[in-house]
């Protein structure tokens, strides 16, 4: 079924992935009929930002009229925000990566739709490169919600729960612990009183290393080396944060440990 270039789309949420969307389906020429959330300071900044209405109670949302209606909430916060919802006859998509389809039964058109970015206050994203990973309850759900990917992002893949999960599982050690490990070193450089802005190059490279070639292939350190007198020094100068020696020695043995199976391999 040849599906409209334009739809009608209802923002339940108003967390950084809703605002994200929200502002880019918007920009992208989609027409958002209303943002929903129970903080109305919050639906109103939103919606003034897209044109649309501002609705903060869930049970009334049925007399929004919305091709899609979109749970962009926090993956804990799901099931009790579709419990509060009335049965809505467009379809009901959410963008969790965990969450399963089926925490939609209750409507009968539903889908998802996940990004696989990391999303930040005031950052601007080059949605065209961004993975949309969708699933559909229908050949025509899956048709809807790949045309508004598409009109996102040039790379929209069909992924059942476990795929998602997957990639998401992958996702929070390529971004979420890597990012701690950047807090990390911000806060032993601020501690001794020096910059962290003369790591920031050394960051930049590691991130490229990281997507230009294989991401084991492009380790270096002491652990790797195996250089115990640097590494035995570092612990040394942890001392006062016994966390932090833990960590260390931990990621120092997973590392050593990686790269000689590697060359035994």
């Amino acid at each position: 079924m040849h599906q409209p270039s334009t739809f009608r789309i209802a923002v339940i949420g108003t967390g950084q992935v809703a605002n994200h969307l929200a502002t880019a389906w918007y920009n992208a020429g989609q027409h958002i009929v209303a943002v929903c959330g129970r903080n109305r300071p919050k639906a109103e900044q939103l919606a003034k930002l897209t044109e649309a209405a501002v609705c903060t109670d869930f049970t009334h949302i049925d007399a929004i009229d919305a091709d899609v209606y979109l749970i962009a909430v926090a993956d804990d916060a799901i099931s009790g925000v579709v419990e509060q919802l009335p049965y809505l006859r467009g379809l009901v998509a959410h963008t969790s990566a965990f969450a399963e389809m089926k925490v939609l039964d209750k409507f009968g058109q539903k889908g998802v739709i996940y990004p696989l970015q990391t999303f930040s206050e005031s950052r601007q994203l080059d949605y065209r490169r961004i993975p949309f990973f969708i699933e559909g309850s229908s050949a025509e759900q899956r048709e809807v919600l790949a045309a508004l990917a598409s009109c996102l992002s040039d790379v929209v893949i069909p992924a059942d729960v476990n795929m998602r999960r997957k990639y998401h599982l992958a996702a929070v050690f390529a971004c979420n612990f890597s990012n701690h490990m950047f807090s990390i070193a911000e806060e032993l450089l601020s501690d001794a009183g020096l910059s962290f802005e003369l790591l920031k190059p050394l960051i930049i490279e590691t991130a490229a290393k990281a997507t230009d070639m294989k991401p084991k292939d492009a380790q270096t350190g002491p652990a790797k080396r195996n250089d115990k007198q640097t590494m035995s020094a570092h612990l040394h100068m942890l001392n006062m944060n016994p966390s932090y020696q833990d960590l260390y020695r931990q990621l120092s043995q997973l590392i050593h440990q990686f790269h000689t199976k590697k060359n035994h391999e």
